[in-house]
């Protein structure tokens, strides 16, 4: 090959890149150079001449990992040409290709679009479409017929029976109309197995390869031993700390019970991360602490994980973004800074803060909470509504008199009831079943929360109505330019310098919706993964109080469990550091600062933080401005405000010695 592929490798590395044969399993911890092992591994089949390059198949489950395998072979020495596929991709080709041996009639048409045939049934049934394709999905990945479905007791969203019947019915309507849907692609695979092709696939693939073992399931699993038969020469690679998605049927027992299945298998072991400080890899082991047990580069130090304790929601998003900006203003380039939650409906109070605070931000995948379809789907309901309100309106008779202005219950009472007109929802309508479902419900209720949030800062609803739509328009920013802001599930493969992790209290991590104890152990390792993307520092946080997104009122909140030091789970060792964070630091600045504030909001009859957020106050105070112009170089201080309350800021500094 003429490249020297082998230098660098740690001893555990060196050793999964000399087991050239399978079985081979390789454990590959949070940020231990997994990618870096198996492409260097395939170079050494190759160059030992093992295996020649057409006769390897590398299997991952995102078209983007795949992509990333195939980028990083050939600058060692692999050709363009090598296989590395989504098993998806790499199923429906051979099908594709052998189709002869499984059927006389044309190939079917790949159901692009499932939700025209389950849309019906789920309406029938009365869930979302997208659940509904979600169970049928989990019996397809868990290799169950109908009647063991029918038997399984399972009872997510409908009964195991309804099911059943649901999976007859849309299997049926694949057949008559041609179709296969992306499960089919694999069964069809399988069933390739049963036919001449077999040999000849046999014959072209000799190794195999798979990434993210731990999210492997059963249909996977049937096709995997279909392709590789009796020989063993399975690479699988994984880490059971980061087995996330069982609720789609995938299996980290795959993984663990490996030598089951193939005694011979060499087992490798790769601890060595050279991802994160030494200090954030003792925290993130004392949460799996029967688990995980990686260990840190020696060179690679840092400050210790922070636990901090806010008295209330509000005032944990003012903290951390306090704590963002006095990165930024270090020089850290916002890229570098992931904030991770568990739900989605948790970025949109987390978005417009940090915008409020005049920091770009971007959701990777969804972008702006406000650009996602439920969202602009729910506000123009509202929208829509308060426009026929207000035609109603005009079109009655004149008022007597001059009404008092409506106070602020009456006009979230008015609120309710356009949403209640527009989107047939009510702060007692049960969260219903189903993760889709259960979502749009949480979406409503945030969006009525921020509205009785703008209400309750003194604007009247007509402005509140405006204010959703000028959200709706928001301009995006890119990743180089912004603070990252994803869901915890979102976050698995990627990494950044600073993660900051709020709201880790009981009902978020874990979720009301986790009861079993495989559940919670899920939600478990899913805040370990959210730790393991950080590099250089780990913030964590939790209030003891929160508004209810639904009814508006205090809630009071306690710590995750999951919380080395603070619940049960990773007790050993000693307790992260706890800091109660205050408001602001107090200097002579800062007090008058909070104290104009303070009058100003008193007079303008809205709450202290829609004034200016406590980050503003702190920029200012830091940058000391004289002018309208270097005003507008502080944080959160925009045209708008320089206008409402420069000359007043302006003089009250001239003023403070």
């Amino acid at each position: 090959m003429g490249v020297d592929y082998l230098n660098g490798l740690n001893p555990e590395q060196r050793q999964a890149v000399d087991a050239v044969v399978g079985p081979v399993r390789i454990l590959a911890g949070a940020g231990t150079g997994k990618t870096r092992t198996i492409t260097h591994r395939i170079a050494h089949q190759i160059h030992t001449g093992t295996f020649s390059p057409s006769q390897i198949m590398a299997v991952t489950f995102t078209e983007r990992a795949a992509a990333e395998l195939r980028e990083r072979l050939i600058p060692l020495g692999a050709p363009p040409s090598i296989r590395a596929a989504t098993v998806h991709s790499a199923a429906w080709a051979q099908v594709r290709y052998f189709w002869q041996y499984l059927s006389d009639a044309p190939l079917p048409e790949v159901l692009a679009n499932p939700y025209r045939v389950v849309g019906p049934m789920a309406k029938r049934l009365g869930v979302e479409a997208t659940d509904l394709l979600s169970e049928i999905g989990w019996a397809a990945n868990a290799n169950l017929s109908p009647s063991e479905v029918a038997r399984s007791g399972r009872e997510e969203l409908i009964s195991a029976e309804d099911l059943a019947e649901v999976i007859m019915e849309y299997t049926q309507a694949k057949t008559l109309n041609g179709w296969v849907d992306y499960h089919d692609m694999l069964r069809l695979a399988i069933r390739l197995g049963e036919t001449p092709a077999i040999e000849e696939i046999r014959g072209r693939y000799q190794a195999f390869t798979v990434d993210e073992f731990q999210d492997t399931n059963a249909l996977q699993w049937e096709l995997l031993q279909v392709w590789d038969g009796d020989r063993g020469q399975l690479c699988v690679v994984g880490d059971p700390c980061q087995s996330i998605f069982g609720f789609t049927g995938a299996n980290a027992a795959y993984l663990t019970t490996f030598t089951a299945n193939y005694p011979q298998a060499v087992t490798v072991e790769l601890t060595r991360s050279y991802r994160s400080t030494d200090a954030i890899l003792q925290f993130t082991n004392r949460i799996l602490p029967d688990e995980a047990d990686l260990v840190a580069d020696p060179s690679f130090t840092g400050p210790e994980p922070k636990v901090y304790t806010f008295a209330t929601d509000t005032q944990e998003r003012e903290g951390l973004i306090m704590k963002i900006q006095a990165l930024l203003d270090k020089g850290l380039p916002a890229r570098d800074i992931a904030v991770l939650v568990r739900m989605n409906v948790q970025t949109a109070d987390w978005e417009q803060a940090i915008l409020e605070a005049g920091i770009p931000v971007v959701i990777p995948g969804d972008g702006s909470f406000y650009a996602r379809r439920e969202v602009v789907g729910v506000i123009h309901a509202l929208v829509a509504a308060f426009t026929q309100a207000q035609a109603r309106e005009a079109m009655g008779p004149p008022p007597v008199g001059i009404a008092p202005p409506p106070t602020d219950e009456q006009r979230c009472a008015e609120l309710d009831g356009l949403i209640k007109q527009g989107l047939r929802w009510t702060p007692e309508t049960p969260m219903p079943l189903g993760t889709k479902a259960r979502e749009t419900w949480q979406i409503v209720a945030t969006v009525r929360n921020q509205c009785r949030a703008l209400i309750h800062s003194g604007l009247p609803l007509a402005e509140v109505i405006a204010e959703l739509q000028a959200r709706l328009n928001r301009q995006a920013h890119t990743q180089e330019e912004a603070v990252t802001l994803m869901t915890l599930h979102k976050s698995k493969g990627t990494e950044f310098r600073v993660v900051i992790l709020p709201a880790c209290e009981q009902g978020f991590l874990p979720v009301t919706q986790a009861k079993t104890a495989e559940e919670k152990a899920e939600e478990q390792r899913l805040f370990y993964v959210g730790c393991t993307r950080a590099k250089q520092l780990l913030l964590i946080s939790w209030a003891e109080q929160r508004v209810n997104p639904v009814s508006g009122k205090i809630q009071k909140r306690k710590p995750s469990p999951f919380i080395p030091g603070i619940g049960k789970a990773g007790g050993r060792g000693p307790k992260p550091k706890k800091e109660r964070v205050a408001d602001l630091p107090e200097s002579a600045v800062v007090q008058r600062l909070r104290e104009w504030r303070l009058a100003r909001a008193h007079a303008d009859e809205v709450p202290a933080f829609v004034v200016m957020s406590n980050t503003t106050l702190l920029s200012i105070a830091d940058t000391m401005p004289a002018t309208r112009e270097e005003l507008l170089t502080c944080h959160g201080i925009g045209p708008k405000k320089a206008v409402l309350y420069g000359e007043e800021l302006l003089a009250l500094l001239r003023d403070t010695p």
